[in-house]
């Protein structure tokens, strides 16, 4: 089940989490699904990866908008081409902490998958030669949706995820 952990990590004052793996080869629970999609709707309304949706994918680049990102729970082609532009993106993309002026340079498995991370290890992000890397889509996901304008906790939630995650 989606869930939503504490963390105080870098510029995310917590984090999300799923019971099993969202993508390519993995068990695409309902709700672990709908949080990933929640999260890339959010973090994908930026030029560059809906660009990169564009040149990358064989599916008609004018169904590739963010907002036309259903948060239905079912891994589908859409859903699963915004995972795997997403981690192209976030391997391409340095920007740096809006706490610590750190860079941060997150390089994620381009694997079509997002999968757990554990407690209690730290959600995979760690400070290294004064940059925050990661190999986490998960916690790159989190990192990027905690820096969205646009982001708030629970808002735009679907209503039956947003009970999951408000009993967290």
């Amino acid at each position: 089940m989606a869930s939503v952990h504490i963390c105080n990590f870098a510029d995310m004052n917590y984090m999300f989490n799923v019971t099993a793996g969202v993508g390519r080869n993995r068990p695409n629970h309902k709700m672990d699904v709908m949080l990933v999609q929640y999260l890339l709707r959010h973090v994908t309304n930026k030029t560059a990866v809906v660009d990169s949706i564009q040149t990358s994918t064989h599916i008609e680049p004018a169904k590739y908008h963010w907002y036309e990102l259903k948060m239905d729970g079912n891994c589908g082609t859409m859903t699963q081409a915004f995972i795997d532009n997403y981690q192209q993106y976030r391997n391409a993309t340095k920007e740096y902490s809006d706490v610590n002026k750190m860079l941060v340079d997150i390089s994620v498995k381009t694997d079509g998958a997002v999968d757990r991370w554990s407690y209690p290890t730290k959600p995979n992000l760690q400070f290294g030669n004064e940059k925050l890397v990661s190999s986490s889509t998960l916690a790159a996901l989190s990192y990027d949706f905690a820096k969205s304008s646009e982001a708030t906790y629970l808002g735009e939630m679907p209503a039956e995820l947003a009970r999951i995650i408000k009993a967290f």
